[in-house]
């Protein structure tokens, strides 16, 4: 199965591109992420935190918010795309903040950002 991947830095910097497509044995984000890190081990310290996956990293797939404690159930499915953005600080409230939101528009059309709003 064929999942692409999407970059912003310090990820891009990692990787050495904005873009990859992978093709992937599991349908588990944990364990394509793995594979991820398997093809690219320079992305390890920017997603890992003594072995499990950061919580400083906030984690997209097509669009959607994924909590990184849920990454052993969250499946992805063929030519999903995974997106990787550094928690912007700053403000109050929950949901995503100015800045990722942002971010995101530049990724997907802005009727996917209303569901990010909460």
């Amino acid at each position: 199965m064929r999942v692409r991947f999407r970059f912003v830095r310090p990820f891009r910097d990692a990787v050495g591109q904005s873009e990859v497509a992978l093709d992937v044995g599991s349908p588990r984000l944990v364990d394509v992420l793995r594979e991820l890190v398997a093809r690219y081990p320079g992305l390890a310290e920017h997603l890992y935190e003594d072995g499990e996956l950061s919580s400083y990293v906030n984690v997209y797939v097509n669009g959607a918010p994924i909590e990184i404690g849920r990454a052993r159930e969250t499946a992805v499915g063929a030519d999903d795309e995974i997106l990787f953005l550094l928690p912007l600080t700053g403000g109050s409230g929950t949901g995503l903040n100015f800045w990722n939101r942002l971010i995101l528009r530049k990724y997907y059309n802005a009727g996917h950002l209303n569901r990010f709003d909460r």
